[in-house]
């Protein structure tokens, strides 16, 4: 089966330009990555039985809508009853991300407001395409569904009012900033290394060279938020990440710490000794409206 990805699309469209006029369109959208949902299995297909008759009836569900058969096939046959048969079911693996509106498109006019943000359905080989925080490039189709059905994602278990209907997005393609990651329907999987210029290249070097460089990098972490020079090293250092590195003993670390360098012969092989990872967590702490998002 031949699986046709567009990529490129001329018009971006910023979250806050998403309105009812592009239900059922082909938009491109770009935005950040805040939440993305376990894999899952979608049944698209499947046969049942009729419990009177044994007749069998082939159900497709359109937009992954669950609809049980309604009457028999069979003329003569009055059944309700009718039994999935699990093993006929076709299926495609299933994931839902959310993605907010970058900071570059959100205008003067709405400074203090919460960001934009929009649901999206990846399906099949996009599954995994990004996790939270990267910058995404989206392209498919705007659909809406009932707000009972985004269990998890800010909908209702009950949902009073049948004309409530939430947008998302059918995805198409998904382009990764962060790894340029793009799916091409003969190529497969590419990552593109040519991401840093010789312009920037150069300018990096320059930026290594300052003495003053730490300071540098805290001030350019969200220039537009005045001072918070703390919770800005901390989200620094926890972009950069730590060093991974072997403890050279079993104890507790406090122990590693005070202990005094073991000899050769005491040192243990390097697969037996336990390991601290290198990821950094971060936790903010604050009142709303203060920018932590």
């Amino acid at each position: 089966m031949v699986v046709v990805r567009f990529t490129n699309f001329n018009q971006v469209f910023p979250l806050s330009m998403i309105k009812s006029h592009l239900i059922n369109k082909f938009v491109c959208l770009r935005g950040t990555v805040l939440r993305v949902s376990s894999i899952k299995v979608l049944v698209e297909s499947i046969q049942f039985q009729c419990h009177e008759c044994k007749a069998r009836i082939m159900m497709h569900f359109v937009d992954g809508k669950w609809e049980s058969p309604n009457k028999c096939i069979m003329v003569d046959c009055r059944s309700r009853i009718f039994n999935p048969e699990k093993h006929t079911a076709k299926t495609s693996f299933y994931q839902r991300i959310r993605i907010q509106e970058i900071e570059t498109d959100l205008k003067d006019i709405n400074a203090g407001k919460l960001p934009k943000t929009i649901d999206c359905e990846i399906k099949d080989d996009l599954i995994d395409a990004c996790i939270s925080g990267d910058i995404v490039t989206i392209c498919g189709v705007m659909k809406t569904e009932l707000q009972n059905d985004m269990k998890g994602f800010g909908g209702q278990k009950c949902n009073k009012n049948r004309a409530l209907h939430a947008s998302y997005i059918d995805v198409n393609s998904i382009r990764n900033s962060n790894t340029e990651y793009f799916l091409t329907p003969t190529a497969g999987a590419t990552y593109n290394d040519n991401k840093v210029s010789i312009a920037e290249l150069s300018m990096i070097h320059k930026i290594a060279e300052r003495r003053d460089v730490f300071p540098l990098l805290i001030k350019s972490i969200c220039p537009s938020i005045f001072g918070h020079e703390i919770p800005k090293t901390g989200i620094l250092l926890c972009m950069f990440g730590g060093t991974d590195y072997r403890l050279r003993n079993k104890g507790e670390f406090a122990d590693f710490m005070l202990a005094e360098k073991p000899g050769p012969q005491d040192e243990e092989p390097e697969e037996n000794q336990p390991t601290i990872r290198p990821d950094i967590h971060l936790l903010m702490v604050g009142d709303p409206g203060l920018g932590k998002s």
